[in-house]
């Protein structure tokens, strides 16, 4: 069951090895060479691997599609929790009171602007740029990468390919690739000597692609109307921008703590 991986290539602003979605999809900046196409070459590629034993395929394919649904609840949790951090309050001025979890660590950073915004006034929208620390440049660098690789997803179509490990040398085979237009529609090739159940596998992956695509997006809109909200609540120029690095890292750290108590339930 270690024979396996689930890749996206061919998102050429991607950093080799350092990037994941959801914790399942590794990114990588180009796309391997394959045995067979549909068409004219396509990007991104999401490449599934496979061990040739179908139970154990099976289950790995179930256990990728239920982290992607817990993913995807999680994004609903941080934007309500984003929701509720943005929501106006009485008074004059704007407050973030310390709260435990990944709140902590964003309502630090509102306060940071607040504290800034206070003494330099309108100035805000550029001294914070020219006093970010090294961390929060990687930050902003992040979500710019994340903002250019969703497009990558959305002004292409999306190529699937399913592949398993043969079991008489134990290399890579390629036994099903899927063309799919953003009209929904669907082109596939398959290898000659498929059987129904190693249809059924590919079938499977190309719906977790799809379910893969429709998060991306929900976490692009997620930190982006976060950060518009809690913009309001600062008022200040050019908020939304300032307020996105620290959005993005509270919804990633969301994500992280969504994942480390599915992991903690499935041990108990």
């Amino acid at each position: 069951m270690t024979n396996y991986g689930f890749e996206v290539t061919g998102l050429a602003r991607s950093r080799p090895d350092n990037d994941e979605l959801f914790g399942v999809w590794r990114l990588r900046p180009e796309a391997a060479g394959v045995s067979f196409s549909v068409g004219e070459p396509l990007a991104p590629t999401w490449r599934i691997n496979l061990p040739g034993d179908a139970q154990a395929a099976y289950m790995i394919l179930d256990q990728q599609r239920q982290a992607i649904d817990h993913s995807r609840k999680s994004l609903d949790n941080a934007a309500q929790r984003l929701s509720a951090i943005g929501a106006p309050r009485t008074g004059a001025g704007v407050s973030f009171a310390a709260t435990p979890g990944p709140e902590a660590g964003l309502l630090s950073r509102l306060n940071q602007i607040e504290t800034v915004s206070s003494k330099n006034g309108a100035a805000i929208s550029y001294s914070l740029f020219d006093r970010a620390d090294a961390a929060e440049l990687e930050t902003s660098n992040q979500w710019r990468q994340l903002l250019a690789q969703a497009q990558d997803v959305i002004t292409h179509a999306a190529r699937v390919e399913t592949a398993i490990a043969a079991a008489e040398d134990g290399c890579d085979r390629l036994i099903g690739q899927t063309a799919i237009s953003w009209t929904g529609d669907f082109q596939t090739l398959w290898r000659a000597d498929l059987d129904g159940e190693q249809r059924a596998l590919h079938q499977r992956s190309v719906q977790l692609v799809l379910s893969s695509r429709a998060g991306w997006l929900r976490l692009i809109g997620v930190v982006g109307t976060g950060a518009a909200n809690i913009a309001v609540k600062l008022a200040l120029p050019g908020g939304q921008l300032l307020a996105l690095p620290a959005v993005w890292t509270f919804v990633k750290d969301v994500l992280k703590e969504w994942r480390e108590l599915q992991t903690a339930a499935r041990v108990e």
